[in-house]
């Protein structure tokens, strides 16, 4: 799995701030990225994934219960990349906590953001040349799958050409929970904040300045019990024949 294709110095953004209602079954304790599979917090699995690819420098965007996620010892499981947490104080949506984020780290030119509760299973191809992209005629690019690698979540980004130009059901193809983001893009937004991530690139989709990248392998989420299950299932095959490689 590893990788040096991440672009150094790129922060990758985590939105780790949501509830997860919809978890309390199985652990009403945690916020959802800390919720536990395998002894670890889902959270770590998900760092250690883009840490193998080469990132070195993660910002937690964090909400409910965030002490949970600043207090947990990251920089000694990872001892070579840096942390940076971002409380939000009142709920800002996937999309106000990216502008925010934004605001407080005035020189960011590009981010990759993720999703605190979404594992892609394989490498993602090409970071530095799609980061390179930013600085030309993209302000944003989505990281996409088709519906044969697909669960049971279905398309929802409508493309035109080569180009993403709306988030709508049904759509093209499914946005896989990664997505690199230029300051451009996020200083386009005007509007009022909570918003979701799409909807602040939604005035970058109109210029046709968003652009996709197909990713292999397959998306998995957590925000079920059923799709947690899923989640384990998986972690249990890989820790297993990584264990019998070693």
């Amino acid at each position: 799995m590893a990788t040096n294709s991440y672009p150094e110095k790129l922060p990758l953004i985590v939105l780790a701030g949501g509830f997860g209602t919809r978890l309390q079954s199985l652990d009403s304790e945690r916020p959802k990225p800390m919720v536990e599979i395998n002894g670890k917090p889902f959270l770590y699995w998900l760092i250690d994934f883009w840490y193998q690819q080469g990132c070195r420098w993660f910002i937690l965007s964090t909400g409910y219960k965030s002490e949970q996620i600043a207090n947990y010892p990251w920089a000694r499981s990872f001892p070579d990349a840096a942390f940076s947490i971002f409380r939000e104080e009142k709920p800002l949506g996937t999309g106000g906590a990216v502008r925010a984020i934004y605001r407080e780290y005035p020189t960011l030119q590009g981010t990759l953001v993720v999703n605190g509760d979404t594992y892609l299973s394989d490498t993602v191809p090409a970071l530095s040349e799609l980061a390179a992209a930013l600085d030309g005629a993209r302000d944003a690019i989505f990281a996409v799958q088709n519906l044969t690698q697909l669960f049971d979540a279905k398309p929802n980004l409508v493309v035109r050409g080569d180009a993403v130009v709306e988030e709508r059901e049904p759509g093209d193809l499914f946005d896989a929970g990664a997505v690199l983001v230029s300051r451009r893009a996020v200083e386009l937004y005007v509007g009022e904040t909570p918003c979701k991530l799409t909807e602040l690139l939604a005035p970058a989709m109109k210029l046709g300045s968003v652009g996709y990248s197909m990713v292999p392998g397959s998306c998995y989420d957590i925000g079920t019990p059923e799709r947690f299950r899923r989640f384990e299932d998986y972690l249990r095959v890989i820790s297993a024949v990584t264990s019998t490689a070693q």
